[in-house]
């Protein structure tokens, strides 16, 4: 075996002694395993420096929906609005405000112009009076609730 300056006959040597060599598997394999372990490690780093960067912009956004939630309820306040929630939103611990509906009066002439738009159908009134249509039968066939005071309509 002569030793040659140029770098392919030498790289053609090193190959040629690598492949003899005794124990080139093991080499290889340690190499591998070297390898997945360091990628293994920096996609760790990675997941992990995302993770708690993921869970700084969560906290930040509680903070900042905290913050809309008292300026909401002190608004609320100033203005003497009632803070309702849902029955189903109090069952679950929730605090879902029920929207204050306020609707200007109707008058007569508009409801008949509303019914003649609405073709054949018949009109009710929940518990609490307020009106709902039922299909062209005039037979309720499902429950449903009422968008104003949330009762279930039969």
């Amino acid at each position: 075996m002569s030793f040659t300056r140029t770098s392919a006959a030498r790289n053609e040597k090193l190959d040629e002694l690598v492949s003899t060599m005794p124990g080139r598997k093991y080499i290889e394999e340690v190499i591998q395993h070297a390898v997945k372990k360091a990628v293994k490690e920096t996609i760790n780093g990675e997941l992990g420096r995302l993770t708690a960067k993921l869970d700084a912009y969560i906290a930040k956004l509680e903070e900042e929906n905290r913050s809309l939630s008292k300026k909401l309820d002190d608004l609320r306040g100033d203005i003497g609005l009632e803070h309702k929630t849902t029955k189903k939103a109090r069952a679950e611990g929730g605090n879902r405000p029920v929207p204050d509906v306020q609707y200007l009066p109707v008058t007569a002439s508009e409801i008949s112009m509303v019914r003649r738009a609405m073709g054949r159908v018949t009109w009710r009134q929940c518990t609490q009076g307020h009106y709902f249509s039922v299909g062209e039968c005039g037979t309720v066939a499902q429950s449903a609730v009422c968008m104003e005071c949330r009762t279930v309509l039969r």
